[in-house]
């Protein structure tokens, strides 16, 4: 038994297929997945690009999140009915309030280096 290759406009098919976008549309007799064309399929296009770019700014403002709920959690430190903060604790509290400039760019398209990124100062 001999195998050929495929010719071009199989090719072309074969790739028109794996490249399709489909979406699924409920009908009377249940579901169904109808291909997106047009202007349709320009805005999801669109709209993916937008996400995509969004990346790195949304990376940023979960570390934000992250630094802002690690500063409450020693804001009594800074209490004036408090005893006086250390020079460690001082310089934690800098350390975080020095974030997000002193970490570098989020690695987003690494996901082993996300999850240790950014790196934190010690809490002391």
């Amino acid at each position: 038994m001999s195998h050929q290759a495929p010719s071009a406009s199989t090719a072309s098919r074969i790739v028109e297929v794996i490249m399709a976008r489909y979406k699924t549309v409920a009908t009377p007799d249940g579901q169904t997945n109808v291909e997106i064309v047009g202007d349709e399929l320009a805005a999801l296009e669109a709209s993916e690009a937008a996400y995509e770019a969004g990346r790195v700014d949304r990376a940023m403002a979960v570390m934000r999140d992250q630094r802002n709920k690690k500063l409450a959690e020693c804001d009594w430190w800074s209490c004036s009915d408090s005893p006086t903060m250390t020079d460690e604790q001082t310089t934690y509290r800098q350390a975080l309030r020095d974030l997000p400039a002193t970490v570098p760019t989020p690695p987003v398209d690494d996901i082993d280096a996300m999850e240790n990124w950014p790196t934190w100062p010690d809490k002391p």
